[in-house]
Parts: structure tokens; C-alpha cells; sequence
């Protein structure tokens, strides 16, 4: 048996070494294309994995996420309407109430004979300081040329109407002044009329009218009742 297996081996022969170097290169390139395809399993694993976090993580912040802009503003704009809405409905309300309430009547009030704000004696008072405060100042617009003294005059007789205006919306001051008011109210008849700026700008009567009208605007709280 012994001749028979060395007779085998000799007709094989011995194993040449660039025999043993060709297989040596098949088994390492064989390990290095299995490690390949190993790292590119893994790499595959960890690219999915870090992809379905990434999809949780923004699921999370989207249900997180505040309610956008232009739903905000929507809603802000219905909040502002309703409540405007409802400011509207009050003062109409509150409008029917003091139409519908009864207005108490007596001295100083409506119904009766006194100083009752913006009516009774006192708007007509109102009325009539107010009609003489107009005339004026469309005297002093329309005026052209003249003395620089009857402009003067003018603007100074509006200003002293103007305070006199003011005064009036004091019913219970006026109340007070009643008798010096009458006075001036009669004073001022000159400005109550249609022809009001032709009397103030009158070439021979129109200055001594200008200072009397003054001098009653600047004293009459000054007289005797």
C-alpha cells in the first residue's frame, strides 16, 4: 500500500507554487468581495433605520407644529367682527333706551323757561351767539383790501365770539348771567341778519359798530343785573 500511495502521489506530481499563489488569491478576493457585501448591508441597515427616526421625529414636530398664520389671522379677524358686532347692538340699544325714557321738565330743562343745555332760552342763546360767530367770519374771508385796522377788528371780534360761545355751554353759569346774556344776546341783533357783513364793513357806520360790538363782548359779564 505504502508504493501504491507514493505511486499516486508521484503521478500527481508535487504542487507547483504558482499553483498554491493562484489559490491563495481566489480565497482572499473571495473574502474581500463577501466583507463588501457585508459593510454595504450594514451601511443599507443604519441608512433605514436613520430614515423612519428622521419620518417619527417629524411626525412629531408637525403634530406639535402651532396653528399657521393665515388660520390665526381668520380667526382673529372673526373674534374682532363678533365684537364689534356686539358693541353696535349695545349702543343701539342703549340709543332706544334714552330715546324711550321720559326727559324730566321744570327749571332747567327742556320743558321749562330756564337755562336747560341746548334748549329752552338757552339755545335759542346758542343759536343766535352761533348765526353772529358765522357772519363774522365770512366777513373777515370775503374781505378784500381795506384798512389793516378793520381786519384787525374783525379777528378780534370772532375770537371774543368764539368765548362767548364757549360760555354757553355752561347751563348753569348762563343760568346765573341770565340778565347780562339778554343784554348781549341784544346787543349783537346787528350780526343776526342777512345784511350782517354789509353793516360791519359800512364805510361811515361800520367801525363805530365793530368797537360796540366789541366793548358789549368784553364787559358784559360786568354789568349790573
Amino acid at each position: 500500500h505504502g508504493s501504491s500511495l507514493c505511486a499516486l502521489c508521484g503521478a500527481a506530481g508535487p504542487i507547483s507554487p504558482s499553483s498554491h499563489s493562484a489559490m491563495s488569491g481566489g480565497a482572499s478576493s473571495a473574502g474581500r468581495r463577501t466583507a463588501a457585501l457585508v459593510g454595504a448591508g450594514l451601511l443599507l441597515g443604519a441608512t433605514s433605520v436613520s430614515v423612519a427616526l428622521c419620518l417619527r421625529r417629524r411626525r412629531a414636530e408637525d403634530a406639535q407644529a402651532p396653528e399657521p398664520a393665515s388660520n390665526g389671522a381668520a380667526a382673529h379677524g372673526r373674534e374682532i367682527a363678533a365684537r364689534v358686532r356686539e358693541e353696535a347692538l349695545k349702543k343701539a340699544e342703549d340709543k332706544k333706551d334714552a330715546a324711550s325714557s321720559p326727559t324730566s321738565g321744570g327749571e332747567g330743562e327742556s320743558g321749562g323757561g330756564g337755562c336747560g343745555r341746548s334748549a329752552g332760552i338757552l339755545g335759542e342763546w346758542q343759536k343766535s351767539m352761533h348765526t353772529a360767530s358765522l357772519a363774522v367770519s365770512e366777513t373777515l374771508l370775503a374781505l378784500r383790501g381795506g384798512a389793516p385796522s378793520t381786519r384787525l377788528q374783525l379777528k378780534e371780534l370772532s375770537e371774543a365770539l368764539v368765548t362767548a360761545e364757549s360760555v354757553l355751554q355752561d347751563a348753569h353759569y348762563c343760568t346765573e348771567h341770565r340778565p347780562q346774556l339778554e343784554w348781549l344776546l341784544g346787543e349783537l341783533a346787528p350780526l343776526l341778519g342777512g345784511d350782517a357783513s354789509a353793516k360791519l364793513l359800512h364805510p361811515k357806520d361800520g367801525e363805530a359798530l365793530r368797537e360796540a360790538l366789541l366793548d358789549a363782548l368784553n364787559s358784559w359779564e360786568e354789568r349790573d343785573a
